[in-house]
């Protein structure tokens, strides 16, 4: 599992949506993500966050830095490959039309969008992650 952006982090929490029989689980981080502190750092810890804070903002404000078709004018070689999006209608982080635009360009997507959920997953979340992901177990490699 990879945490793409700045915040909480890969934390442990994720392995509850993995059957270990069946999956490697690997969490892996961006850096920035909270667990990089070097020991002599840690008495400005505070003015690094605010930093953090101000780095997170410009790079969101400036769209990752990336051309409007980094995602979407890249997604022929992923045709053929099955994918699950699901998605918090309340997620004011990351846009559903991003997640929608890129699930119609791919013939074996499926978007899942959870009414009641933010950038945080709920109970039903959960639920609809951990039955997709045994389906993908099931069924083995694309």
């Amino acid at each position: 599992m990879l945490h793409g952006g700045p915040g909480s982090g890969a934390t442990p929490w994720w392995r509850q949506f993995f059957d270990p029989a069946r999956y490697r689980f690997v969490l892996y981080d961006q850096r920035g993500c909270g667990r990089s502190v070097a020991c002599d750092e840690l008495a400005a810890l505070e003015k690094r966050r605010l930093g953090f804070a101000r780095l997170v903002t410009h790079y969101f404000g400036n769209h990752a830095f990336l051309d409007d078709d980094a995602i979407i004018g890249r997604l022929a070689r992923l045709q053929q490959i099955p994918a699950y999006f699901l998605r918090g209608r309340l997620d004011i982080a990351s846009p559903l039309k991003s997640a929608y635009d890129v699930a119609q360009r791919l013939p074996h997507a499926t978007l899942d969008i959870v009414a009641a959920d933010a950038h945080g997953a709920g109970d039903d979340t959960t639920a609809r992650l951990v039955k997709v992901l045994d389906q993908f177990a099931t069924a083995g490699p694309a």
